[in-house]
């Protein structure tokens, strides 16, 4: 069952709390019985690119990238007043983007020693073992 979760909802069904900091983030959390899936979309970021931490109970995935393009106008044809149209003209842009989600774990719920995490095609995925209740014998 997966359930879309932004920072206006609240839910009780998951041990998975959340704090979310970036507004319109997409994340995705998916729960069975051994494990928690969650999945946060970050297009254009790559495995390199990201900075995952922990502390104090908050999971902290923090990302910046630059890019840069290049363009060059050799055209002959009528100028129309643009700069970057001119003949010869060329055109450099530099991009930078930081991105940070963080989300509240719950250390009873979830086995955050054996977590493992893997970044594809935008998408950054933190698989979490539920922690395995302890059996509490009774002595008689």
């Amino acid at each position: 069952m997966e359930t879309p979760i932004s920072n206006t909802s609240t839910s009780t069904s998951t041990r998975f709390p959340y704090n979310i900091t970036d507004e319109g983030s997409n994340i995705k959390i998916h729960e069975d019985e051994t494990c928690f899936l969650l999945s946060i979309e970050m297009p254009d970021f790559q495995e390199k690119d990201l900075q995952v931490s922990l502390q104090r109970n908050i999971l902290t995935i923090s990302g910046f990238r630059r890019s840069c393009s290049q363009s060059y106008s050799d055209k002959d044809d009528e100028y129309n007043g643009d700069r970057r149209e001119a003949p010869g003209y060329n055109y450099t842009s530099t991009k930078r983007q930081r991105l940070s989600r963080q989300l509240e774990i719950d250390p009873n719920a979830i086995d955050i020693e054996r977590a493992m995490a893997s970044t594809w095609n935008g998408c950054y995925t933190l698989y979490a073992p539920k922690r395995l209740p302890q059996f509490r014998g009774v002595i008689v």
